[in-house]
């Protein structure tokens, strides 16, 4: 591949990571959407803060604002700023995922 595409396909990389930290990605429905998960690993990856939403007990909804450490396996492992405690969370009970 001639460097020339490479250089492109970086740049083109670093643009979409942008736009996703940005939160500019379709976030309708019920359910976590893969640019959501995008957002969260690329927050990960930047050690950026996101706001997210969790499926809690009894039906309540938590809002957390979070320092995402990883993400694998269906689960990830966030910071959650304001208590200063690690947690880990399965992907199906995030409601809500959007930049901070």
């Amino acid at each position: 591949m001639p460097a020339e595409q490479v250089v492109t396909r970086l740049r083109e990389g670093d643009a979409r990571e942008e736009a996703v930290l940005a939160g500019e990605f379709d976030a309708a429905g019920d359910s976590v959407t893969a640019d959501q998960l995008e957002l969260l690993r690329v927050a990960a990856a930047h050690g950026r803060h996101v706001r997210i939403a969790v499926a809690a007990d009894r039906g309540r909804i938590d809002e957390r604002t979070v320092r995402v450490l990883s993400v694998d396996g269906g689960r990830i492992r966030l910071l959650d700023v304001t208590r200063d405690a690690e947690i880990v969370l399965a992907v199906h009970r995030l409601i809500r995922v959007d930049p901070a």
